[in-house]
């Protein structure tokens, strides 16, 4: 089925108010497997909402098709699914392809973006919004009706944080351009130690500072058993830390892993130790406090750093976080309100800042 023969179809659908969801459905009827991904699909309802009826057919043609094979895309889904947070110049120097090529998989193939330092849809459905938009309606009217909402919210989440940073001034240069034979040992060595120094941290803290931390061992796979053990662990500390919270169970807890939401043991056992959580919408980064805020000024501290061994990353990491101040943690929570905010009137999009670079550096 020729690919403009279905923008007509998409043009049709949105002339007569159609949802990006079910153009997508009536396309996947109609035409089956030839029809568009629903990335694509969602692409071009966006332009012609916006009156354009034309669009750049070489963002879609295939130009990078060399590299852009089905075991390439099935190894960068991989990685991501290992870690999100990973940038487009650290999937490609990780996979071995440019840079490039590996953005148009990631924007084409997989239909992401990266929103608050996590790779997400480029779109989300018209349920996803809503759901959003339910979200944030119920927790800003629980914010404004008890002033120590915030202040009773434990925010969680994990990072992998890495002995080399791709993306600093060493390792910048262009991995297919002309180099000396000592920058390309400098090069493989730090190829390496990405590689092998590296670690899951996780991290659970509130308005007032960090409650609990803890790093994965290196040979560890966080499933249920383990998550529950890491809950555990956070309980006592909320125990021992929050004692107010802990005795009147004024606290609750947020968090975005898979575990969290998916895990029948993880949620019994919340329920068994009577522990509140919050609602949190799928592929909503923007409104997670580790990924708007903590996570990326961690990165951005060890950014251009190099640690031989992973105790020293460690500590590293530790102290950092140690020396950010109260009204840090305050700042951030004092911003999700206004993100909820914005989710609302922007009727479920993703909260976006205009400049994020900017934004994190207000705050610094």
């Amino acid at each position: 089925m020729d690919r403009k023969d279905q923008r007509v179809c998409i043009k049709f659908c949105v002339k007569n108010e159609k949802s990006e969801s079910e153009i997508y459905e009536m396309l996947q009827k109609a035409y089956g497997k030839a029809s568009l991904s629903r990335y694509i699909v969602y692409e071009w309802v966006r332009c012609f909402k916006k009156d354009r009826d034309l669009m750049k057919e070489d963002l879609w043609s295939g130009k990078h098709s060399a590299s852009c094979s089905d075991a390439n895309v099935d190894k960068l889904r991989r990685k991501i699914q290992e870690d999100r947070r990973l940038t487009a110049r650290e999937l490609a120097e990780e996979i071995g392809i440019p840079h490039d090529t590996c953005q148009a998989i990631l924007t084409v193939n997989l239909g992401l973006k990266r929103l608050a330092s996590k790779l997400v849809p480029r779109f989300l459905s018209d349920d996803e919004k809503i759901r959003r938009w339910e979200i944030c309606s119920e927790l800003k009217r629980r914010a404004e009706t008890d002033p120590l909402f915030t202040d009773s919210i434990i925010t969680g989440d994990e990072m992998w944080i890495y002995g080399c940073d791709p993306e600093s001034k060493t390792s910048q240069h262009n991995q297919y351009a002309w180099r000396t034979p000592t920058a390309e040992s400098l090069s493989r060595k730090l190829r390496q130690i990405r590689a092998t120094v590296r670690t899951l941290l996780i991290v659970f803290f509130d308005s007032q500072g960090i409650v609990h931390q803890e790093f994965v061992p290196q040979s560890q796979s966080v499933n249920q058993a383990y998550y529950r053990d890491v809950l555990t662990r956070l309980r006592e500390k909320v125990r021992v830390r929050r004692a107010a919270s802990f005795r009147q169970r004024t606290w609750y807890l947020h968090c975005d892993t898979a575990l969290s939401r998916n895990s029948l043991a993880i949620q019994e056992f919340l329920a068994e130790k009577k522990i509140a959580c919050l609602p949190h919408p799928y592929y909503s980064p923007d409104l997670t406090p580790c990924d708007f805020f903590l996570f990326p000024r961690v990165k951005l501290f060890l950014k251009g750093k190099t640690f031989d061994d992973v105790g020293c990353m460690k500590r590293s990491t530790l102290a950092y976080m140690q020396s950010l101040q109260t009204q840090d943690y305050q700042a951030c929570f004092q911003k999700l309100q206004e993100r909820w905010a914005k989710c609302m009137e922007s009727k479920g999009e993703y909260v976006e800042a205009a400049d994020p670079k900017n934004e994190l550096a207000s705050t610094l």
